[in-house]
């Protein structure tokens, strides 16, 4: 949206000189126009957001920065105002300052001209062409490399619409590469095939600028800007690196070379790009945990064992495991008793069901075990430390 904004003839010579007086007596050329008295008196537009101004017409009021300023956020910055002929990207001021002079009188222009931000084939860049009409926005699947392998045609500053690829839909999954954000106010994106790395670029125009304000798309380029900012962030005026995948749709493009970042061989892009979502991250595959081994009676490290001894007179055998893998792994089996009646080398030898459970994984001779077990019960409990040091 834009408003425009004039004053009396007579008002505007009474300005002009007092900023021109201003700026030559400052004796510094950091932002000078906050000498004025326009802006000190909160009269028109802030350059540099560091007050609210208030629209006398309206009652709304607006906090601005002027073009090219560090404090600019595209993300906020939304509302553009022409104010005697300087643009502001202005958004909703906190409260209502009075006016410490008259107020200008003001006149609104509704009509939503946007800002001039680029020239060379600006309406075909941002679907506002009258060959828009016949772009088809059913989007085609295909892949990064596959567009830079199509041929290149010879364009110009002022070539209309391509029909074929420029009046087709594409997307593609892509590997983001880095971003910037250029003077004609479009996020440059660089995206690369993910088998390859061969790059192209896409393009997000700012829904600010003339072309876009009154696009066939202007909604959805909108959209995928925020998106694409609402994933990776808002773009700086140098290339930042990015990574993940992204799904990226737009409308075919082709650019004339001029050493571009990221440009593909036969100038290609997807220019405007109307849709932009991230790729959720592949999950990563299964653990899998190394078996967990138990002493045999043999004395060998299995798995599941039949058989444990439980030292140099005992054993127990024809185990069943219940439960095996965890923290602890428990079964049950037979286990060898002596009577020791009249004594134990004349006794008698008999067997017993008892339960068991091995615990305490951690490395026996080089692999994962379960290094001790306890079993039976009252007088009959054996703690046993199955892989002695």
């Amino acid at each position: 949206m834009t408003r425009r904004f004039s004053l009396p003839v007579a008002l505007v010579a009474i300005f002009a000189a007092g900023l021109a007086a201003a700026f030559l007596s400052s004796g510094s050329d950091a932002f000078p126009l906050h000498q004025s008295g326009c802006h000190g008196a909160h009269s028109c537009p802030s350059d540099h957001h560091t007050y609210v101004w208030m629209d006398p017409g309206t009652g709304q009021t607006w906090d601005c920065v002027e073009p090219g300023a560090r404090e600019y956020d595209p993300s906020r910055d939304t509302m553009t105002i022409v104010f005697q002929g300087l643009t502001y990207y202005c958004r909703s001021g906190a409260g209502s300052p009075p006016p410490t002079t008259a107020p200008p009188t003001t006149t609104t222009t509704t009509t939503p001209v946007g800002l001039q931000c680029g020239i060379e084939r600006w309406s075909v860049k941002t679907l506002s062409d009258t060959a828009a009409a016949s772009v088809n926005f059913n989007p085609v699947a295909t892949t990064v490399d596959a567009l830079r392998a199509l041929p290149a045609p010879s364009v110009t500053a002022s070539t209309p619409r391509i029909a074929g690829v420029e009046t087709s839909t594409y997307s593609v999954q892509a590997r983001l590469v880095e971003m910037t954000l250029e003077d004609d106010h479009d996020i440059h994106l660089v995206i690369a095939d993910p088998n390859s790395g061969g790059t192209m670029i896409a393009e997000f125009p700012d829904p600010q600028c003339s072309g876009a304000v009154t696009s066939v798309r202007a909604v959805e380029m909108a959209a995928a800007r925020a998106a694409l900012m609402s994933a990776v962030g808002a773009p700086t005026t140098t290339f930042r690196s990015l990574s993940g995948l992204a799904t990226i749709t737009g409308v075919g493009f082709f650019d004339e070379i001029h050493g571009q970042t990221g440009v593909a061989p036969n100038g290609i892009e997807l220019h405007p790009v109307l849709a932009f979502a991230v790729q959720a991250a592949p999950p990563p595959p299964p653990v899998t945990k190394s078996p967990v081994y138990v002493p045999a009676f043999s004395g060998k490290l299995v798995v599941k064992p039949r058989a444990m001894g439980l030292g140099a007179s005992s054993m127990i055998r024809r185990i069943h495991w219940t439960t095996y893998g965890g923290r602890v792994a428990t079964g049950v089996g037979q286990r060898l008793f002596y009577t020791c009646k009249p004594d134990c080398a004349r006794g008698k030898i008999y067997w017993r069901k008892s339960k068991f459970g091995v615990y305490d994984i951690g490395v026996c001779r080089g692999v994962r075990a379960y290094r001790k077990m306890k079993l039976g019960r009252d007088r009959f409990v054996i703690n046993r430390d199955l892989c002695p040091a």
